[in-house]
């Protein structure tokens, strides 16, 4: 994996889509992508905690009211585009069972080659460092009054 990054990209993806026009492998383009991702317009979720989000964001937004209510069996049940509800419990894990022996063990691998690890939090770091101050920022966002202006 860390090899597939070192030669396709695929880092910094957080750090561009809230600092846009910077560059992302940039100090400069970190800070920013946490300045606005703090800013008073700005709400956002965790991904390990949507189904807590998504209740936080119907409560806070008054737009967003009934967000956090499944969808009606109707559009669930709809052939061409159905809702995903078990998506809001999975936790963003992989399903068990889903992986084949031999993507098991190459996992395993990975997980334990000690430079594979070190190569990719060092390919990633910006991104866990915004991770990082986003956790640290997640329960603050809803203590704000409403949705401020930028």
């Amino acid at each position: 994996p860390a090899a597939y990054f070192e030669k396709v990209g695929g880092v910094d993806v957080s750090v561009q889509l809230l600092a846009p026009r910077a560059n992302p492998a940039s100090r400069c383009a970190l800070e920013q992508a946490k300045a606005n991702l703090v800013k008073p317009c700005v709400f956002f979720l965790l991904q390990e905690r949507l189904r807590d989000g998504i209740a936080s964001l119907a409560a806070a937004v008054p737009g967003f009211a009934g967000l956090d209510e499944d969808p009606p069996a109707s559009f669930v049940h709809a052939p061409a585009m159905g809702a995903d509800v078990e998506m809001l419990s999975g936790k963003n894990q992989v399903a068990p069972g889903s992986l084949s022996e031999a993507q098991k063990a190459n996992l395993a691998r990975w997980r334990r080659d000690e430079d594979v690890v070190k190569r990719l939090k060092t390919l990633a770091a910006r991104e866990i460092e915004l991770y990082e101050f986003a956790t640290r920022e997640y329960e603050k966002q809803w203590n704000r009054d409403g949705v401020g202006s930028c």
